[in-house]
């Protein structure tokens, strides 16, 4: 295949890839059995009852973009051209969900926000009672019932929220 041939359908390609191995290899937990054996492995690992995952971003990095997407996919931050990769991990260490719709340039809770995935949360995908079930993330996620994170900011040592934020913190690791 051509240099430009490939360059001019690599996305599709990426896509196909991530299509396939979304549909064979990753899989978020979808009913309460599943929900109970993971949370009862997530509870082992990190103390907390309830949880099914720990959500978090990564930027993958791209050597060479091209002009009309390098200010899209630019990470200050990184310094560095890539995608931003959202993911889902259960205590297996395995990824249960993944998704990589947004470049370097957007925020984790943006690159989130705009995903099936929340919107399937918000819609009950942990199951019900609503609060049973929840993910752990960072700040960067908006506070939901079925996802928690951290307060912000520091706080006194000894005090409720600094022993939740060591807590969240060291289960996240």
């Amino acid at each position: 295949m051509r240099r430009s041939c490939f360059k001019k359908r690599r996305w599709d390609a990426i896509a196909a890839i991530v299509e396939h191995l979304e549909a064979d290899l990753v899989r978020f937990p979808t009913d309460v059995a599943e929900f109970e054996d993971t949370s009862a492995k997530m509870s082992r690992w990190c103390n907390f009852e309830g949880v099914v995952g720990a959500i978090d971003g990564l930027i993958i990095r791209m050597k060479s973009v091209s002009p009309e997407l390098q200010r899209v996919m630019r990470c200050d931050r990184h310094d560095c051209y890539g995608l931003n990769l959202q993911a889902i991990v259960d205590a297996d260490d395995r990824f249960v969900w993944f998704s990589t719709e947004r470049y370097a340039s957007c925020a984790d809770g943006l690159a989130f926000r705009v995903t099936k995935m929340l919107r399937k949360l918000e819609a009950g995908a942990l199951g019900r009672p609503q609060g049973r079930y929840f993910i752990l993330g960072d700040n960067a996620y908006p506070l939901r019932h079925f996802l928690l994170h951290p307060f912000r900011g520091a706080h006194a040592p000894g005090t409720a929220e600094d022993t939740w934020n060591l807590c969240m913190s060291a289960a996240r690791a």
